[in-house]
């Protein structure tokens, strides 16, 4: 190799090793540039929380929430955890627990909201999880009918039974509110 070449070799090597050490170094706590709206920060990586609206938050703490032009949606999924869609609008999932007698009471999957459309009909009812609740049956019988999509509207219902992994719950009237106990 003739000498200037190998020098240009040296150089192109050691300005690689520089560049590499300064990659190296920067510091990953900072947001990417031109984070600077929810969607950019989702497109970063960052993470979302399932609160409605949702929030992205970079590492340095930076809080970005969605945008939402209205409170519309068309299904659960719109509305984020702990919210359902009643009649187009999101709404906060608050269970009612008042009760007169045991027989008023039913054992909820919070997570399914109002288990529309057949919704967690194939899962398996591990009541002993903490998102299995005790509810007022009526209410919950009652807000269903308000707010799911009639039966025609849902398509077929999956074919499976329904299996309960841990049976050892039930719910009582306690002090007139619903409540999940161990039997």
């Amino acid at each position: 190799m003739k000498p200037s070449k190998v020098l240009v070799a040296i150089f192109l090597g050691f300005a690689a090793f520089v560049a590499a050490l300064i990659w190296l170094s920067r510091d990953r706590t900072q947001p990417q540039p031109g984070v600077s709206s929810f969607e950019e920060c989702v497109a970063a990586g960052y993470p979302v929380t399932g609160s409605y609206p949702r929030q992205c938050t970079t590492p340095e703490g930076k809080v970005f929430a969605d945008v939402i032009v209205e409170n519309r949606c068309s299904s659960d999924a719109d509305c984020g955890k702990n919210f359902y869609c009643d009649n187009g609008q999101c709404a906060v999932f608050a269970v009612r627990t008042m009760c007169q007698t045991d027989s008023d009471c039913v054992l909820i999957d919070k997570d399914l909201n109002f288990a529309c459309c057949d919704a967690g009909k194939c899962q398996i009812a591990d009541y002993s999880k903490a998102n299995w609740i005790a509810a007022n049956k009526q209410w919950f019988e009652q807000r269903q009918r308000e707010v799911c999509p009639a039966l025609g509207q849902c398509g077929p219902a999956p074919s499976c039974s329904t299996s309960i992994k841990s049976g050892e719950y039930t719910v009582k009237c306690v002090n007139s509110a619903c409540q999940k106990t161990i039997k």
